[in-house]
């Protein structure tokens, strides 16, 4: 009889430790499920912030691109312009070396030019930038830039230049002029530069590179500390244009 019971009791042990290992096994069976779902959460949470991502940086990559479109449209550059360089080739002729339609800069620097006739640079509607540093200029004649509307930097330094005339620059798009070290003749020819509306920018380089060295009266007289009455200016200079002076190194 005890047998008999000892062997029931021992058989629902068994049963009882199946039963806990089968509950074991459900609950760890339902963790991992658990699991899978919480990576499966994630992995598609992943996929959404990488598409984000991708989108934002694509609008991103739209707008910059509209952007520069809209700087190149607003500062009429032109995209298929060229650098027509003839600097230090000792030219005496600038006519023998006519630059190309599509150029948009210019460099004659260090040469040996003394004179630009006056349609050297017709119909280069593309030009933005002169450069005719250290030459040996005198003179330019008043309709020697008419046709550079896209024009906005031009330099002229270390010439001989004693006068210049801005109204061949009227129809320039506001442009930078570079003029110091020029030995100018403070007189009525330079009253446009001195007088009117502000549309250029003039940029005589630091003090004291601007000087003037003639009338006696003013000679060696820095260009910032003259007025129009030094200049003895007219009160009406029939279209001569002005700029604005800026006292720093080129």
């Amino acid at each position: 009889m005890r047998r008999e019971e000892k062997r029931r009791e021992e058989k629902r042990r068994e049963e009882k430790r199946r039963e806990e290992k089968r509950r074991d096994e459900k609950r760890r069976e339902e963790k991992r499920r658990e699991e899978d779902k919480r990576k499966e959460k994630k992995r598609k949470k992943d996929i959404r912030r990488e598409e984000k991502n991708q989108r934002m940086i694509s609008i991103t990559c739209i707008v910059n691109n509209l952007l520069v479109l809209q700087v190149i449209m607003l500062c009429n550059v032109s995209v298929h312009g060229t650098t027509f360089n003839k600097q230090s080739q000792a030219i005496s002729d600038i006519t023998l070396h006519p630059v190309p339609d599509n150029a948009d800069t210019v460099n004659f620097n260090f040469n040996q030019i003394s004179d630009i006739p006056h349609d050297f640079f017709s119909g280069k509607v593309n030009i933005r930038r002169i450069h005719l540093e250290y030459n040996q200029l005198s003179v330019i004649h008043p309709k020697t830039f008419s046709d550079l509307v896209r024009l906005y930097e031009l330099r002229l330094n270390n010439n001989q230049l004693t006068s210049l005339s801005v109204y061949s620059l009227s129809r320039c798009a506001s442009p930078y002029i570079y003029i110091q070290n020029n030995p100018l003749q403070c007189d009525q020819g330079l009253c446009g530069l001195k007088k009117g509306e502000s549309n250029y920018w003039l940029s005589l380089g630091s003090q004291p590179s601007t000087r003037c060295s003639s009338p006696s009266s003013l000679n060696n007289r820095a260009w910032n500390t003259l007025t129009e009455a030094d200049l003895n200016c007219p009160g009406d200079l029939s279209g001569e244009l002005t700029v604005n002076i800026l006292s720093r190194a080129s």
